[in-house]
This record gives structure tokens, C-alpha cells and sequence, in this order.
């Protein structure tokens, strides 16, 4: 090989690898975004899990409560208490 071939094959090898080394660097910067984009979603996450955990806690007294409800109510109704009550308040 001529000087010159190795010359011109050396600045096309150079050339690749600043543009490899360019790409690299967009990756780079890509993926702190990307590590700061993860870390805010899951604070967001954790926030969220919070959030419904008292919500549920809030709630599932309130759920008890109904569903003792409804049990009262279908036993009266089976009963025929209800009916009675209604005979009462009718006449």
C-alpha cells in the first residue's frame, strides 16, 4: 500500500470513529434524560401508592358499614317486617 492510500484510509477510519464517538454521545445525553424522567415517575408512583392505600383505608369502614346495611335490610325484608310496618302506617 501507498502512503497516501494509508494516509486516506486512516483520516476515513478517524472519520467513523468521531462519528461513532458523536453518536455515543447522544446516547449518552439520552439516557440521563431518560434516568431523570425514571426517577421523577417513580416518586410519582410512590405518591400515587400512597394515596390509594388511604384511600382504601378511608373507605373499607365505610364499605363494612354499607354491606351491614344491605344485610339488615334483606333480612327485614325477608322476614316481612317491612310489610308489616307498612300495613301499620297504611291504615
Amino acid at each position: 500500500m501507498t502512503k497516501i492510500y494509508e494516509a486516506d484510509l486512516m483520516d476515513r477510519v478517524l472519520d467513523k470513529l468521531d462519528k461513532l464517538d458523536d453518536k455515543i454521545d447522544g446516547v449518552d445525553k439520552t439516557l440521563v434524560k431518560q434516568q431523570a424522567n425514571l426517577e421523577e415517575h417513580m416518586l410519582r408512583s410512590a405518591a400515587n401508592e400512597r394515596a390509594v392505600e388511604e384511600l382504601k383505608n378511608k373507605i373499607t369502614p365505610v364499605l363494612i358499614q354499607f354491606n351491614m346495611a344491605v344485610k339488615i335490610i334483606i333480612l327485614l325484608l325477608s322476614s316481612g317486617v317491612v310489610w308489616k310496618l307498612v300495613q301499620l302506617f297504611v291504615k
